[in-house]
């Protein structure tokens, strides 16, 4: 694809995104591209699944493939040099029963429905084991540029400001369409990650997303985000849900998935 070509492309998508946006019926998560609700799981869910994590992670020291279509990611095998105290269990719905439950009840979905009015998809539910790290998280980023992708996070450890990276937003970032396309120009021509936030930057520690075990966080993942840099001690454990529009869900999802070499 050409210069010309992509650049067009993609402003044409930012565009379409905005009329999507203004269809979406009124709503906290219309107006901030996230929504927080307590007290999705219980307790006792939430130690269920850092138990079993733990089991999958404990004495690993490569990634690896769990089963034929589950594996675990350690994100210091990574180029980047970024986010290196990160392992990430990808697609556990094929893994556990009750990460199957959770991925099949239909729950999530509902609740981007009641927001959105779109038919969405699960793609993985993953869960994400951060440990203490103030050097290595990467800055405010987006996921993809748009079309637009979502997520669903819940806590499975307390999470509190600086012990344990609270995922942190540029709230109403979402609706930053223009701003958005030109920091990608910017860093195609420069050869940077598209998504990364590199001008435009804020001030500050945006909107930092704090709560119990068992805490679920809505967000629209063209939003400006990060988790926050402030990580000096308790390991946080997070449960990710990777969604999509039905019409942008066919692409196999094989994120960090270990090559046959590993």
């Amino acid at each position: 694809m050409s210069l010309v070509r992509r650049f067009f492309s993609s402003l044409y998508y930012e565009i379409l995104e905005k009329f999507i946006y203004l269809k979406w019926p009124k709503s906290e998560f219309k107006e901030n591209g996230y929504e927080v609700i307590e007290g999705f799981l219980s307790e006792e869910e939430c130690k269920y699944f850092v138990d079993l994590s733990d089991s999958l992670i404990k004495g690993q020291n490569t990634s690896y493939m769990i089963n034929e279509s589950a594996w675990l990611t350690l994100r210091r095998e990574g180029d980047d040099g970024l986010d290196t105290k990160v392992s990430q269990l990808n697609m556990l719905q094929n893994v556990d029963k009750k990460a199957e439950s959770l991925f099949n009840d239909g729950r999530v979905l509902s609740l981007f429905k009641e927001r959105i009015n779109e038919k969405l998809s699960i793609r993985s539910l993953s869960i994400m084991v951060d440990e203490p790290d103030t050097s290595t998280k990467r800055s405010w980023h987006v996921d993809n540029l748009a079309p637009a992708s979502f997520k669903a996070f819940i806590y499975l450890t307390d999470v509190t400001k600086d012990t344990n990276s609270p995922f942190s937003v540029i709230s109403k970032s979402h609706r930053w369409g223009f701003r958005r396309w030109i920091t990608g120009v910017i860093n195609y021509i420069k050869g940077n990650n598209l998504s990364d936030m590199l001008v435009f930057s804020p001030k500050g520690r945006g909107a930092e997303l704090l709560g119990k075990k068992g805490t679920l966080i809505l967000s629209n993942q063209i939003i400006f985000h990060r988790g926050s840099p402030f990580h000096t001690e308790n390991t946080r454990y997070m449960m990710v849900f990777y969604l999509r529009r039905k019409a942008n869900s066919e692409e196999e999802f094989t994120l960090g998935k270990p090559t046959p070499t590993q």
